[in-house]
């Protein structure tokens, strides 16, 4: 799967910072940041061929999240949230 622009195809002059756009050992996201206290980051992913046909036959969407916890200095994880259509723009503002 690959982060893809505009993230939100019925508002493609929507645009967001791109995450890590100059970090070379990372790939870059383009996002849509609300500008709430909440801070919601919202991204849109494709699936290639072989993703979809691999969700399809298993139904299985695997999630990794970086919460950068330390034994030392435990932090919570941070809430996510899968979605299968394009949200709207007041739940990208929430």
């Amino acid at each position: 799967m690959r982060p893809v622009e505009p993230v939100l195809p019925s508002h493609p002059y929507l645009r967001g910072p791109v995450y890590a756009e100059n970090q070379p050992q990372y790939n870059p996201l383009p996002c849509l940041k609300s500008k709430t206290s909440n801070a919601v980051v919202t991204t849109r992913w494709h699936a290639g061929f072989w993703d979809r046909l691999r969700i399809l036959l298993t139904g299985d969407v695997w999630l990794q999240v970086w919460s950068f916890d330390h034994p030392d200095h435990p932090r919570p994880l941070s809430p996510v949230k899968l979605m299968a259509e394009e949200p709207t723009i007041a739940e990208c503002e929430r």
